[in-house]
């Protein structure tokens, strides 16, 4: 057996001493040194570095994947092409079986059909992650030649309940793999099922093969070294201790983390291999320059180190945005402060994609040059989209589908080109000749649609109406569309004929476009300069998607054996096309060696910096939560982890079986992790992001357990630190020269636009000056301030005329007209449009039929007919019927409230709902039981408050307008002062319709935000116009109360909860009882928003002004409110001015 050697420790340096220390052989000789890499960007890493550090690598040297070789074993061995079968195949395969299964065509046990029948496979999550987990079953069980070593483990396991149900499942993987492995063979091609049946197939070729193949493959190899890889499933250890065994001369090297070090070490005892174990960091000394306090840091297992301030930095955002925001702003200063170079950082996550749209947002508005190392859908390319385009409108014509105008001009439009030479046109169709066909063709559409009044047209409706074109358009469609038809005539079973056809349409397409001049995007600010260096031209994809093309041969076989067709149809290319290239995935290189690199953890072997930004360094992303499984449970796994320690004395084999269990995946995460501090050359950023989607906090990570200085060190960023420079410490214009260009326009628009410059964070007129200074002005004046004034004062104007009855005067004021009920002024503060709209569209039943009440839907679902019911009406008021039977409550059942104790609320709630009590039984009970706290405490203060039901009541505004002020509860407060005299404050109540409904309209004491809420509740406002101008009673506030059940953090329970306003009570009410949390919810003091409901009052005078003109003014609306508004289509996004004609304005015509 050749020598085994397990060496922990930085591979890097180990290799290039090795290397450097071969003699520089002559192009003849062969490579002695083979490296068995993880992934393709790994292996880039190392080629990288082997450039710079080792002369003559490549012939001294091999960089493979255990795939890659695998495959080149097997050519040699057995003069076969091997390739693995796409995912998205077998997942068709799967479901075609399981399928058959259910209908009976194939026979299995009664529990094996009723476990499939109980499974919906058509949900494409359940098939992909059964198919997930058919792959662990392929790399636990060698690729099924264990499986009877899985079954005993099982039956080993104590729970019966576990026991069985993994022997269930297990029964099933075998099942689908002996069924996968026939349907395979239908497939005429050298696939294989797994990455592991290739890697199983390989071992086994070397097991049984000739040595003098290996030879021709390797005749002077020497050593074998195995790097970055986390995971030695059955396979993988097998052809590991396959070619040492086979081949005594050869050296493997197998380098280990600190997390899968033992594990691997003890799966090697359990099968009696012989080893060496070599640790190269107690190698190194703890004072020399190669031992960073890294290395230091980890050899301490992470416990109770101190770190240099200097050399490590914890950052705290509390969202992924504000995260790269913090941290493009850190490297800014490094670039500009400290003249960093941008290949000196490096950017890592453990999920580098999840971060992808806000590094290219941020990163290139603040300037900086950056890539992403990570893998792109091959689906996205223009190559693929323009095949697919093609082949997708050969299938409509084929299925006589209707064809629209897009279906034809796609193809053209992703850049199709004609086989032979053109004689009308040259391809790809230049940009005027496009878009004149595009236009032509939609307006000869919607003629064709109308006059024949029909929405299908078929292939040969197109190709007689193309005759009404000119001339010179008619003969680039009409020549585009015979040969269109050329390819829809192909008849044939031969899958190699299509192939052929695809493999010339994209020929046409690289040759000719790659003529083609891509061209920068371009947009206010944006420089036409380089971000990144990317093989982005077109036809670079292209060239990768040919090389797939020869795999479509044998699944257009499959299919058409699947079928029992005679012919191959374009609907098979298709779907082939989708299954087969579409879901595939593509790396892009970076040729810009100067930027600031994004790549995934798991990637940063032989990748060094002097600063490292680590991103999402949080609990459950790194080290990440261990995915679930949902066939096969996490707790059966550990079971099998358990019980093959002591079956290993039985059978060594059983060493070689692997399950992935929460305790192998955090290995693997900690080999990542460290990695990360062994590439750690100066300077670490660790961040995390402590706030999830839903608010709730998310702590370090778990790697960071015994630190304990990060609460002392970490910078914590709050939500409110939209720009840090507004927050940050130091001198202002300073901090002002590191934001790039447009940045500080960023900054100058955010600050002159904002709603109230008062609120948090400040800034002073000074600074201000500041950035108006930094900023580009020219780009502000000529690019800018245009685009914002379209978009918050557009000029655009919608008139109506009256030609349909429900614009008619007659129905216009049954809408809109006297008397407003409250609830509509709550919509006409908010936008008059939108409550025009809510009144046609929400207020129309049972045909002609109008109501003014609010109607009975309370969804937050999608209403079929008129959107989303507002979220005002659905959360703040109360159904009319639903009001009144509670006000009557409280009449009828409880007519003295300092009387409330002891009544029993459930039954008389009862007798007042008679329909769905039970429901408002939960609504409204919690309310009156804490209403009798209230009193409780009331009475202990002398407190007499009694309660009464106020009718509804007309109110008329200065310009004459009605307003219906609604049915409401009325307490009456008298208190007795120390001296025996008594005063008496009215205070109105109101109920709301849901909870949570007052956070909406209450932050705190501040009015002002509810003001600018999301929801604009007038209640308070009119309230107090009611009470103080038109009754003169003395106004004690507001009360209103939502429905609330529950327990709040598990801290007491909160019956109910209430929100004042208006007075500041401690005038009243003694401070002890203000700080009962059941008693009060929160108060508004009056100073704080006296001014604004005289504002509310003035704005609502003057839209129903407006309205009784038939004017609907929304042009002062909340800008934000227009993106979440429902009728936003109606009024085209902007902000439009409604006019209805009126016999003041006259009749107008439509614009």
């Amino acid at each position: 057996m050749g020598k085994l050697s397990i060496l922990y420790g930085n591979p890097e340096k180990y290799l290039f001493v090795r290397l450097k220390e071969l003699e520089s052989p002559t192009p003849s000789q062969k490579i002695e040194s083979l490296c068995i890499l993880p992934g393709f960007i790994v292996l880039q890493n190392l080629r990288r570095k082997l450039a710079l550090n080792v002369k003559d690598f490549t012939n001294k040297v091999e960089l493979t994947t255990f795939e890659d070789l695998a495959i080149k074993i097997l050519k040699t061995y057995t003069n076969k092409e091997p390739t693995i079968l796409s995912e998205s195949v077998r997942k068709q395969l799967i479901l075609d079986i399981v399928e058959q299964i259910k209908n009976g065509d194939i026979k299995v046990s009664i529990s094996t059909k009723r476990f499939f029948q109980q499974i919906d496979f058509k949900d494409p999550d359940v098939l992909t992650i059964f198919n997930q987990e058919l792959d662990e079953y392929f790399r636990s069980s060698n690729s099924g030649l264990d499986h009877d070593k899985l079954l005993e483990m099982c039956n080993k396991i104590e729970s019966p309940f576990w026991k069985i149900r993994a022997v269930e499942i297990y029964e099933v993987f075998q099942i689908i793999h002996n069924l996968l492995n026939k349907e395979l063979k239908l497939i005429k091609n050298d696939n294989f099922l797994s990455r592991s049946h290739l890697i199983t197939e390989t071992y086994q070729v070397i097991d049984n093969g000739e040595e003098s193949k290996w030879l021709n493959l390797y005749p002077n190899l020497k050593n074998i070294y195995v790097m970055g890889i986390t995971v030695y499933d059955s396979p993988t250890l097998h052809l590991i201790t396959s070619i040492a065994n086979k081949f005594p001369e050869l050296n493997v090297h197998i380098f280990v983390g600190k997390g899968t070090k033992d594990q691997l070490i003890q799966r090697l005892k359990y099968i009696n291999i012989d080893y060496e174990y070599i640790s190269l960091i107690e190698k190194l000394s703890e004072q020399s320059s190669e031992y960073s306090h890294w290395k230091l840091f980890l050899k301490k297992n992470m416990k109770d180190y101190r770190f240099d301030e200097t050399k490590i930095n914890f950052i705290s955002a509390p969202s992924p945005y504000m995260e790269i925001k913090e941290i493009s702003q850190q490297i800014r200063k490094l670039i500009l402060l400290e003249k960093v170079q941008p290949h000196e950082i490096l950017v890592l996550a453990r999920n580098i994609g999840k971060y992808k749209t806000y590094i290219k947002n941020i990163f290139e508005t603040a300037g900086i040059p950056y890539s992403i190392e990570t893998r792109y859908p091959l689906a996205y390319s223009t190559a693929y989209r323009f095949l697919k385009a093609t082949v997708d409108l050969l299938v409509k014509i084929e299925e006589e589908k209707n064809i629209s105008y897009a279906d034809i001009m796609n193809p053209l439009r992703l850049g199709l080109c004609l086989p032979k030479r053109s004689l009308s046109a040259k391809y790809p169709l230049d940009d005027k000749i496009f878009l004149s066909l595009e236009e032509s063709l939609d307006f000869l559409e919607k003629k064709l649609i109308q006059q024949s009044n029909t929405e299908k047209l078929s292939f040969e409706d197109w190709k007689k109406a193309i005759a009404e074109l000119p001339s010179w358009l008619r003969k680039i469609i009409i020549e585009y569309l015979n040969y269109i038809k050329e390819l829809l005539e192909i008849s044939s079973n031969k899958p190699s004929d299509f192939v052929r056809i695809i493999n010339s349409l994209i020929y046409f397409f690289i040759r000719n476009i790659r003529k083609v001049i891509t061209h920068s995007i371009e947009g206010p600010g944006i420089e036409n300069k380089r971000q990144q260096f990317f093989q982005t031209h077109p036809t670079y994809q292209a060239n990768r998607l040919k090389n797939k093309v020869s795999n479509l041969s044998a699944y257009l076989d499959y299919l058409l054996n699947k079928n029992e067709a005679d012919i191959i149809k374009w609907k098979y290319v298709s779907q082939a096309l989708g299954e087969l290239i579409g879901r595939e995935t593509f790396g892009i290189q970076n040729f810009d060696q100067n930027t600031v690199c994004f790549i995934d953890a798991a990637n940063v072997y032989f990748r060094d910096a002097e600063y490292i930004f680590l991103l999402g360094f949080q609990t459950d992303e790194f080290p990440r939560k261990c995915p679930d499984s949902i066939f096969l449970p996490l707790e059966i796994k550990k079971e099998l982890e358990r019980k093959k320690s002591h079956l290993v004395k039985k059978d060594p084999s059983y060493g070689y079986i692997y399950n992935l269990s929460p305790e192998n995946d955090y290995a693997s995460e900690l080999d990542f992790f460290e990695q990360v501090l062994f590439s750690s050359k100066d300077t670490l950023f660790l961040s995390r992001t402590y706030l999830d989607r839903e608010g709730r906090r998310l702590d370090w990570s778990s790697f960071t357990d015994n630190v304990k200085e990060i609460k002392k060190k970490e910078r914590k960023i709050y939500p409110t630190e939209i720009f840090n420079i507004l927050t940050s410490t130091g001198d202002f214009q300073q901090n002002l020269a590191l934001l790039s260009e447009k940045e500080i326009l960023q900054l100058y628009n955010w600050i002159l636009h904002r709603a109230n410059n008062n609120i948090f964070p400040q800034i002073t007129e000074e600074e201000f000056l500041d950035i108006y200074a930094y900023a580009n002005m020219d780009i502000q004046e000529k690019e800018i301030n245009d685009r914002i004034e379209r978009y918050l004062n557009p000029p655009h104007r919608i008139e109506a005329k009256v030609n349909q009855f429900y614009l008619s005067n007659d129905i216009f004021e049954k809408i809109v007209g006297d008397p407003y009920r409250i609830h509509e002024l709550s919509l006409i503060y908010d936008c008059p449009l939108r409550y025009y709209f809510y009144q046609f569209y929400f207020n129309w039943y049972k045909g002609h039929e109008i109501s003014r009440e609010i109607p009975f839907y309370t969804t937050k679902r999608l209403h079929y007919r008129f959107g989303f019911y507002p979220k005002l009406l659905r959360k703040i008021y109360l159904k009319d019927e639903e009001k009144n039977k509670l006000l009557n409550f409280i009449q009828q059942e409880v007519p003295e409230r300092m009387e409330i104790k002891g009544i029993d609320f459930e039954d008389k709630i009862e007798n007042i709902f008679e329909r769905y009590s039970d429901y408002y039984c939960k609504k409204y009970k919690p309310i009156f039981e804490n209403e009798e706290k209230i009193v409780i405490n009331e009475i202990e203060y002398k407190i007499t408050r009694n309660w009464e039901v106020e009718n509804e009541t007309d109110i008329i505004l200065d310009n004459g307008c009605v307003i219906l002020f609604p049915r409401h509860r009325m307490d009456s407060i008298t208190i007795t002062k120390p001296d025996g005299t008594k005063n008496t404050f009215y205070l109105p109540v109101f109920y709301n319709n849901t909870s949570y409904s007052l956070s909406d309209n209450f932050e705190g004491s501040n009015f002002n935000k509810f003001l600018s809420g999301r929801i604009n509740d007038v209640r308070i406002a009119i309230t107090q116009y009611l009470y103080e101008t038109k009754m003169g009673k003395p106004f004690f506030g507001i009360e209103f109360i939502e429905p609330f059940s529950g327990k709040r953090r598990g801290i007491y329970k909160q019956y109910s909860k209430t929100k004042y306003s208006y007075y500041k009570v401690s005038e009243i009410y003694p401070e002890d009882i203000l700080s009962n949390p059941i008693f009060i919810g929160s108060w508004t003091k009056k100073r704080d928003f006296t001014q604004k409901m005289d504002d509310v009052i003035s704005s609502l005078n003057e839209r129903l002004s407006d309205i009784k003109k038939g004017i609907f003014d929304a042009s002062k609306r909340i800008n934000t409110e227009c993106v979440l508004c429902d009728y936003r289509r109606l009024c085209s996004g902007y902000s439009p001015i409604l006019t209805l004609p009126t016999e003041e304005n006259g009749d107008v015509d439509d614009e």
